[in-house]
């Protein structure tokens, strides 16, 4: 990829790693109309979201490092978080001389990737997001033991359960 050195095929190769790294379910459900999409999954906005943060904190620290300007720096952080995110492989610069920050953050990507259901490889997003909300639930239980809690079901709406 390095060798085109153009910002649209790699814009275009960005957005197509992205969407294999979606659940193929969902996928299907946004094209054919039906109501558990990629845009009503709160996996799906969460997965997006944590690949958008993880690419702002890269280019930001490229650009405080010096590395490149900000243009630069979101390019290069944009393609190299979304291509290991996604298990694609694919390197448009050398990693290894960026800071340990960036590359501490891309490795997280590397071993989370993308979502069930999906092309991509690794842990998947979606056990790792289970295991923080069940993390989150029991620490709750642990310093609360007696407490009432509301959470909200996209099916169902919201409910309290007292533990």
């Amino acid at each position: 990829m390095a060798y085109y050195d153009s910002v649209w095929i790699e814009v275009v190769i960005m957005t197509f790693m992205l969407l294999g790294s979606i659940h193929f379910g969902l996928l299907y459900g946004t094209v054919t109309g039906n109501k558990m999409n990629v845009f009503t999954s709160k996996s799906v906005r969460t997965y997006i979201g944590l690949m958008f943060l993880g690419i702002i904190v890269v280019a930001a620290k490229l650009t405080n490092d010096g590395f490149y300007s900000w243009w630069t720096s979101l390019r290069y952080a944009s393609f190299q978080v979304i291509s290991l995110g996604t298990t694609t492989g694919f390197a448009t610069v050398d990693t290894p001389n960026w800071p340990i920050l960036t590359i501490i953050i891309i490795m997280y990507f590397t071993i989370q990737c993308g979502m069930v259901g999906s092309t991509s490889g690794g842990l998947k997003f979606d056990r790792v997001l289970l295991f923080y909300q069940s993390l989150k639930r029991q620490i709750k239980l642990v310093l609360h033991p007696s407490g009432v809690y509301i959470w909200y079901d996209f099916h169902i709406g919201f409910h309290c359960y007292n533990w």
